[in-house]
């Protein structure tokens, strides 16, 4: 192979690659606007769609879960505050309040964190409320779905959440809060 023909043919096979290259930097403000705007995420099998998501738990939560009260009812106002200025951080927010109200159904159940490993003791809890129905299979299912859901809030950065999906997350957690009030 001459030298001619080895620079034609180096030529054709970077010529696509560096085109995508060159089209990334001269682009890359916009590429990075348009991906704060991304409301599904897919990565070879995975696939996140947050909203979606949230209509299914929301179908199942209104008879599964109890409505919100006069005592949740400032709770939530500022958790939709907060989902106005950052819906991720009201999506943690209003899972850290879930927690707290299921280690207190815990304590008043007698379910003792001694002996528990850390990581494991809201799962010890769910499950044994579950299982002396204290809690419904319904609430039980929706507690992980919106776990689960949290999970991707927080650790997906391919995951954008709008005001409304935050504050609909909200609105779901308080209910499951009161859920676990009643048990």
């Amino acid at each position: 192979m001459d030298n001619l023909t080895f620079i034609s043919r180096l030529i054709d096979s970077l010529a696509w690659p560096l085109s995508i290259a060159l089209i990334i930097i001269v682009l890359r403000k916009e590429i990075l606007n348009l991906s704060k705007k991304v409301r599904r995420f897919q990565y070879k099998d995975m696939q996140i769609d947050f909203i979606e998501k949230m209509k299914f738990i929301s179908k199942d939560a209104k008879t599964a879960l109890p409505p919100s009260n006069s005592d949740t009812n400032q709770e939530r106002k500022n958790l939709d505050q907060l989902a106005e200025l950052m819906p991720k951080g009201a999506i943690l927010d209003a899972w850290i309040k879930v927690e707290a109200a299921l280690k207190a159904a815990g304590k008043r159940n007698q379910y003792s964190e001694k002996g528990v490993p850390p990581s494991a003791f809201f799962s010890y809890v769910i499950s044994g409320l579950k299982s002396r129905k204290k809690i419904s299979r319904e609430t039980f299912d929706i507690y992980n779905r919106l776990r689960t859901l949290r999970n991707e809030a927080v650790h997906s950065e391919g995951t954008s959440i709008d005001e409304k999906t935050a504050k609909e997350y909200s609105d779901l957690c308080v209910r499951l809060i009161n859920a676990f009030d009643k048990a």
